[in-house]
């Protein structure tokens, strides 16, 4: 990775000396103005506070960060943020932070890594999606969030906050981009003043690219519009109420083949004529596998998302009062090929709400509310792995209801002593009724229905001391716990497989030295990961092979991160992350169906055929002591920013980074084909802003050495080690033109 990484720098190195050799020397005026970092203000806690007085690890990307990074999607934030893993199971966006996430893409399964949209769940991961634009920026907290966020936050929280409407003011921005592979974005927004306590702000957002792989998937067409209205009566009273509509289209997702004999192009698609010809090699069922009968190049997506929210907000002095109602429709219309035809034809519908109470003084701030949440999934799955296995799931009503109670304190023991305390309840119930038909080489019977209901609960709590040791330097430890929710399998009569479960302990130091000029922040953490779900083909209680989810075992996860920036000069600014994660599986036991078992699916030991508890015979892979999938040793990013002064008044604003990560295991086979190779991804962004105007033009080059980045997918089960994985991105170059009014 030195070699790689040197690289790199090399070809920055060059257009950085290009790019002076175009400058003029800066100002004096400028070199005398204020060099100190900016301070970020996060909401993560349910308060406004500086990101350096957060005891939270907690990362944070400002709005205009997205638009320079050319980010209109989930997964483009994988190159963007060390130590999270993004990657998508056909639409559903899959998240990883420091190795806890979810990989399954059937809607009985959970996510580890909770989405919200200005402080609402986001339940289904096929809907986050159309969500980039107008962003004013976006937090990732690693780590259980069990006490603020409850159910489905053991791995961290991800929360998008969007630009809120301004009274008073008329403004706006628009911007316009494109780049290679036919990519046309428009993205626009406006807030407008309806009267002195009433403003509206509307925000859009169309994009249309190309597939980057050889077939046209992992192409991006959206269009999206969000509407913001806010009333603000008093000082001590607001309601903000949005809608948003989203519709994704094109041909969806597409995975590789890793890796393609034959081929240069890492890009070529799996259902491609290469593609399809590699797995037919694969014996003895390739050839069935990759029968043209069955796959036609018909890949399709056809999502929508319809949704509606109000925020209600009271400040009664001695607490401020916030309630938040929302309803989220979303449709799943889609067809995608992972190495078999995966289709799915879901809708669903949710409606949360929160009620808080909470103060902020000098010596306290405390938080307390109950929230509630339901959902209801209807449709079907149709899975369809050539001529030799092919199973359809319908669901007349799989349904989630979640109640759940939560209180978090600091409290200020002395001038610079916090004690940090919370506690969540949550109780749900889980119902299904649907009915499963399997067939495996021409043998299987109708559908079979299944129907049942399962009662899950738990107690989460965090606590934690900070310590100021001068006022820019702290030190914190907190220990907390968080869960992801059970379910119920598809399968008759259905079984349950319980909650995974994750305690953490992070010790870490914020600090800003000279001047706020130099920030350097370190954390150590260790995970204590339990029960952890996993899904796998296996029988079900009918005697067919089935895609079931299991508790698998349990995990150890433990780390430091160092996060180092520098305002070296007016003009300079310096940044560096690095992440350093050692994990492993304390236990991870997998029982797999025995007559569709062939050894060359895991690298993992391997007992001899046994019954299991319904007498079907399985054999029991024992996978301990792996490293956990989709979680590099070592992540991190370096970047730098320069404004180069013009004798014209105006500047090229220049931003170079590059983002690395380490070998990891795309799946939880452990074949060879699923340990993806390490990456570099350097990128460039020139912007020229002119003095005292209104607009900018930018020029960019992202993944300048053209790196193949995998990201996680799916071994082919009837044909392993074939391994199918979605993929990063190629080079990609483009210019932005943005207005402002």
């Amino acid at each position: 990775m030195y070699t790689q990484l040197m690289s790199h720098v090399s070809v920055v190195a060059l257009i950085l000396g290009m790019a002076s050799n175009c400058a003029h020397a800066q100002s004096t005026a400028a070199a005398e103005s204020d060099v100190g970092l900016e301070q970020v203000v996060v909401t993560a806690q349910r308060r406004s506070e500086g990101l350096q007085k957060s005891s939270l690890a907690i990362q944070s990307v400002s709005g205009d960060q997205l638009v320079a990074a050319g980010v209109t999607q989930a997964k483009d934030l994988t190159t963007l943020v060390p130590g999270l893993q993004i990657a998508t199971g056909g639409t559903a966006t899959q998240i990883f932070i420091r190795g806890v996430g979810d990989y399954s893409t059937n809607p009985q399964s959970n996510p580890g890594v909770a989405f919200n949209v200005d402080g609402i769940y986001v339940g289904r991961p096929e809907a986050v999606g159309a969500n980039f634009y107008d962003v004013e920026r976006i937090e990732v907290l690693k780590g259980p969030q069990g006490t603020l966020y409850g159910r489905n936050s053991s791995g961290g929280a991800i929360n998008l906050n969007t630009r809120k409407p301004t009274l008073g003011e008329y403004s706006g921005n628009l911007s316009v981009a494109g780049s290679n592979y036919g990519m046309k974005e428009i993205e626009g927004a406006v807030n407008v003043p309806i009267a002195a306590t009433l403003a509206l702000r509307a925000a859009f957002d169309v994009v249309d690219r190309d597939g980057y792989l050889s077939d046209g998937t992992d192409d991006d067409k959206h269009q999206a519009v969000r509407l913001h209205l806010l009333w603000a009566p008093s000082d001590n009273v607001s309601m903000l109420t949005t809608v948003d509509y989203a519709h994704t289209g094109g041909e969806g997702p597409g995975y590789v083949p890793r890796p393609l004999l034959g081929e240069s192009n890492p890009w070529t698609a799996a259902g491609s004529p290469a593609g399809l010809a590699q797995l037919a090699t694969q014996l003895p069922f390739g050839p069935l596998l990759a029968s043209p009968l069955i796959w036609q190049g018909n890949n399709f997506v056809d999502n929508t998302s319809a949704n509606a929210s109000t925020e209600f907000k009271y400040d009664m002095g001695w607490a401020a009062l916030t309630i938040l109602p929302a309803y989220r429709h979303f449709s799943d219309n889609e067809l995608n090929f992972p190495g078999f035809n995966n289709g799915e034809d879901f809708r669903s519908k949710e409606f949360t709400t929160e009620a808080r109470l909470s103060h902020d003084d000098e010596r306290v701030h405390w938080v307390g509310g109950l929230y509630y949440y339901d959902e209801t999934v209807t449709g079907h799955a149709v899975v369809q792995d050539g001529l030799v296995f092919s199973a359809q799931v319908k669901y007349a009503s799989l349904a989630t209801k979640s109640y759940a109670a939560f209180g978090q304190t600091s409290y200020s023991i002395s001038n610079d002593l916090r004690l940090i305390g919370g506690v969540r309840y949550t109780k749900e119930k889980r119902s299904v009724d649907g009915s499963v038909a399997s067939v495996f080489l021409g043998l299987g019977g109708g559908p079979e229905p299944f129907a049942g209901m399962h009662d899950y609960s738990s107690f989460t709590w965090k606590t934690g001391l900070e310590y100021d040791v001068a006022p820019e330097n702290m030190l914190y430890f907190t220990a907390s716990t968080g869960y992801k929710a059970g379910g119920i399998n598809q399968e008759p009569p259905p079984n349950s497989f319980a909650p995974e479960t994750l305690t953490a302990f992070e010790l870490g130091s914020r600090n800003r030295f000279f001047d706020q000029r130099l920030q350097v922040n370190l954390e150590v953490f260790k995970w204590d990961y339990n029960d952890h779900q996993e899904s796998v083909l296996t029988f079900d209680t009918t005697g067919a092979p089935n895609f079931l989810t299991v508790n698998a075992g349990s995990a150890s996860i433990e780390g430091f991160s160092v996060d180092t920036r520098a305002r070296i000069t007016p003009f300079d600014t310096f940044r560096a992350y690095g992440e350093y994660n050692h994990t492993r599986y304390d236990s991870f036991s997998l029982d797999e169906a025995a007559p569709t078992f062939n050894p060359l699916s895991t690298s993992c030991p391997v007992s001899p055929v046994h019954p299991n508890g319904a007498g079907l015979p399985v054999v029991t892979e024992n996978c301990a002591g792996f490293q956990l999938a989709r979680t590099p040793t070592w992540t991190g990013s370096v970047g730098w920013e320069h404004r180069f002064a013009l004798a014209n008044g105006g500047g090229v604003n220049t931003n170079v980074s590059a983002q690395f990560a380490a070998k990891r295991w795309g799946a939880v086979d452990f074949t060879v084909n699923e340990r993806l190779p390490s990456y570099v991804v350097s990128n460039v962004d020139l912007t020229y802003v002119p003095e005292r105007a209104n607009w900018s033009l930018t020029g960019f080059v992202h993944n300048i050495s053209n790196e193949a980045v995998y990201m996680g997918g799916i071994q082919q089960s009837y044909a392993p080690p074939q391994f199918f994985s979605t993929i990063g991105p190629p080079r990609t170059f483009g210019g932005r033109f943005n207005f402002d009014f």
